[in-house]
C-alpha cells in the first residue's frame, strides 16, 4: 500500500471521526498483518496527533522483523535458533548446494513477500528435500518479482508438541515487558497458504524462556505486542525461535479466552490503568471440536477432550450478539470448509510432513 495513502485515509478518518464526536480519542489497537504493522511503524510519527497507539520504533521494528538481524539479536542475547543460509536473487543458483537438507525456504522480509502475484506453487513457506527442489522453489520466487532476500534453514523434525508461541507486550513509556504468556500448539494449518497457523492453542509456562525473551525484548527497547514462533528441538530439548512478529498473531484471541483481553492491556497501560492477569485454562480453537478430536495427536487427545466436555473451549467467531441468522449460516459454512480443508490436506504426505 502507497504510504501517503495510508496515511490520508487514516488521517482523514480521524478528522470525520472528532467532527461527529468531540472529547474523544481514537487508538491504533493492532495492525492486522505485517503489511500494515510496518506501516505503522514507520509512520506513527504522522499519526500520533490523531491516534495513541504503542507500536516498535521504526528502527527496531526493521531488526526485529528481518529474520538475518533478528537471529543476529538472538545470538547476542544467548537465544537458539535454527542453522541458516541467506540467498539472494544473485547468488541463490549456487548457494543452496552448501545447505544441508531436508530445509525450510522462507522470505526474509514476509511483508514484501505476501504482496507478490500468487505464481503456481505459491506457499507461506517451503520445506525441500534436496538441492534440486530448493533450486525450483527459489526459481519460482525471483522469477515472481521478489526482489529481497530468502533464508534456506535446516528443518528441526517436531511434531505439534514441540510447537510453541509467545504473546508479550511492553510499555509505551518503559518499553518493559509488562504482559507475557506463552502457548502450546495443539493443532496447525496443513493448508499450503497458511501453513504452521495455529488452530488450537492451550496455555502453559516456561518461565526460564519468558524471561529470557523478557530480558532480550527490554534489551532492544522494544514496545507494544509481539508474538513469537518457538520450536523444541528434539535432539537437545533446547527451545528454539523462529521469528518474531511486530503485532498480535491471528490467533491472539487465546489471550481473551483465558481472560487477558489484549485491549485491555493496552488501553491500562496508555491510559495510566492497571491490568490483572488471569491464568485461567482454555482451549482456544479456530476450528469445530470434531476437527481437533480427530487430529491432534494422541498424547494430548484426553486431555484436549476433558476440556471440551467441560465447556472450557472458546473462539471468537461465534460472538453471541454478531449470531444474526445470517451469521450463524456463514460460520456453519466457514466450520465445514475447515473439516473438509482438515480431511483434504491430511491426506498429502508431503504436506503432513
Amino acid at each position: 500500500m502507497d504510504e501517503a495513502i495510508f496515511i490520508r485515509k487514516l488521517n482523514d478518518f480521524a478528522d470525520i471521526w472528532y467532527q461527529n464526536t468531540p472529547g474523544t480519542r481514537l487508538i491504533l489497537v493492532n495492525p492486522a498483518s505485517d503489511v500494515y504493522a510496518s506501516l505503522v511503524s514507520k509512520t506513527q510519527a504522522k499519526l500520533a496527533d490523531n491516534f495513541d497507539m504503542n507500536v516498535p520504533d521504526w528502527e527496531v521494528y526493521q531488526k526485529v522483523t528481518d529474520k538475518v538481524e533478528f537471529y543476529k539479536l538472538c545470538a547476542s542475547h544467548g537465544l537458539d535458533f535454527p542453522k541458516f543460509a541467506v540467498v539472494n536473487e544473485k547468488n541463490y543458483k549456487k548457494a543452496p548446494a552448501k545447505i544441508d537438507y531436508p530445509a525450510v525456504i522462507k522470505p526474509v522480509d514476509s511483508a514484501k513477500y505476501w504482496q507478490l502475484p500468487r505464481f503456481a506453487g505459491y506457499q507461506k513457506v517451503y520445506f525441500v528435500d534436496n538441492q534440486i527442489e530448493a533450486m525450483d522453489i527459489l526459481n519460482k520466487v525471483y522469477e515472481s518479482g521478489y526482489s529481497g532476500d530468502m533464508l534456506v534453514q535446516e528443518k528441526i523434525e517436531s511434531d505439534i508438541l514441540g510447537q510453541q508461541d509467545i504473546t508479550t507486550y511492553s510499555g509505551k513509556k518503559t518499553k518493559k515487558v509488562q504482559f507475557s504468556q506463552l502457548f502450546q500448539a495443539v493443532l496447525a494449518d496443513n493448508n499450503p497458504l497458511s501453513f504452521g497457523v495455529f488452530c488450537a492453542l492451550l496455555p502453559t509456562k516456561n518461565t526460564e524462556l519468558e524471561s529470557k525473551i523478557a530480558k532480550f525484548l527490554n534489551s532492544v527497547g522494544y514496545q507494544g505486542f509481539a508474538g513469537l514462533n518457538i520450536l523444541i528441538d528434539p535432539r537437545d530439548n533446547k527451545p528454539k525461535l523462529l521469528e518474531l512478529n511486530a503485532r498480535l498473531h491471528g490467533e491472539s484471541f487465546a489471550l481473551t479466552a483465558m481472560g487477558n483481553n489484549p485491549s485491555e492491556i493496552l488501553v491500562n497501560d496508555i491510559f495510566g490503568g492497571k491490568f490483572k492477569k488471569t491464568d485461567n485454562e482454555v482451549l482456544w480453537r479456530s476450528v469445530p471440536n470434531c476437527v481437533i478430536r480427530k487430529f491432534v495427536p494422541d498424547t494430548l487427545k484426553v486431555k484436549v477432550k476433558e476440556l471440551i466436555r467441560a465447556g472450557k473451549t472458546d473462539t471468537e467467531l461465534n460472538y453471541k450478539p454478531d449470531l444474526s441468522p445470517k451469521r450463524r449460516l456463514d460460520y456453519l459454512i466457514y466450520m465445514t470448509r475447515r473439516w473438509r480443508n482438515f480431511r483434504k490436506f491430511s491426506k498429502n504426505e508431503n504436506i503432513r510432513n
